[in-house]
């Protein structure tokens, strides 16, 4: 098993190893994070807005950037996670890369197998300096890409940049217990106005992507942890252990209990 400090190379499947909820549900990542998908369609939430994706399809993820993926059956990749803080090169913005040409296709594909093989073998004294190494190569690869202009263009108007801000807030501050009409007060909009422009832009209203946030660290404490659920609960900003249970249930059918044992959501929140 690598250190959480050493970067990662590993099938796209790892991202969600317990149940789609893993992806779907806007969350964000402790280190940035390049997805390489080679196989299948779906959507993407990043930076801000909702975008179709498609095989061939390059995601970067700074680090706590708000992120969500839904990926048809069957789809198929890649996925390198990098420790936070990092010293490799990397761009510094959610970006979209679209892959047409064979030979960078190609080339992205034999990085990341590269590495998913060191991660593979077995551990020894070398293995940290080998993955940060086949790491460096797939992000220089990368940051060469974005400079030479190869990432799709991200929406600079108004209601973007308005978002992109919200989801990054949701991201930063989601244990902190606001609420969307705080959110809105520190961003100078009303709150009807915010939930609008991020209905059209991500297709969720604030509301929805802040409770996915939370259901998303909820359910992840739960699954990866053994703090009891009234820690959770505080740590996530819930007023009281109850409220934590009600709002739990209320999003996917479990009490704190029940979904630590299934770890699968009878539905998503949405």
């Amino acid at each position: 098993m690598h250190s959480y400090r050493t970067p990662v190379f590993a099938p796209l499947a790892q991202l969600a190893p317990r149940a789609p909820w893993q992806t779907e549900l806007a969350h964000d990542r402790p280190g940035a994070t390049l997805i390489w998908i080679t196989l299948g369609r779906g959507t993407a939430l990043i930076g801000g807005g909702r975008h179709g994706i498609g095989a061939h399809t390059a995601l970067f993820l700074p680090a706590h950037s708000l992120f969500a993926l839904k990926l048809a059956r069957g789809a198929s990749g890649h996925v390198l996670s990098l420790p936070h803080p990092t010293a490799l090169p990397m761009p510094e913005q959610p970006l979209i890369f679209r892959f047409r040409d064979a030979r960078a296709q190609s080339e992205l594909t034999g990085l990341m197998t590269s590495g998913m093989r060191e991660s593979d073998r077995a551990e020894d004294s070398l293995t940290p300096a080998a993955l940060e190494a086949f790491a460096q190569l797939t992000m220089v690869w990368l940051s060469r890409r974005a400079a030479a202009g190869a990432a799709d263009t991200m929406p600079t108007h108004a209601a973007r940049h308005l978002s992109r801000q919200f989801c990054q807030r949701v991201a930063d501050g989601h244990a902190l217990g606001l609420t969307v009409d705080e959110h809105a007060e520190a961003l100078g909009v009303t709150a009807t106005y915010l939930g609008q422009v991020c209905r059209a832009e991500t297709g969720l209203t604030a509301g929805a992507l802040l409770t996915q946030r939370l259901t998303h660290a909820a359910c992840q404490a739960l699954i990866e942890t053994d703090a009891p659920a009234q820690d959770i609960a505080r740590d996530l900003g819930f007023s009281s252990p109850a409220y934590f249970s009600t709002f739990l249930r209320h999003q996917t059918g479990h009490t704190p209990l029940a979904f630590r044992q299934s770890g699968t959501p009878v539905a998503l929140p949405g």
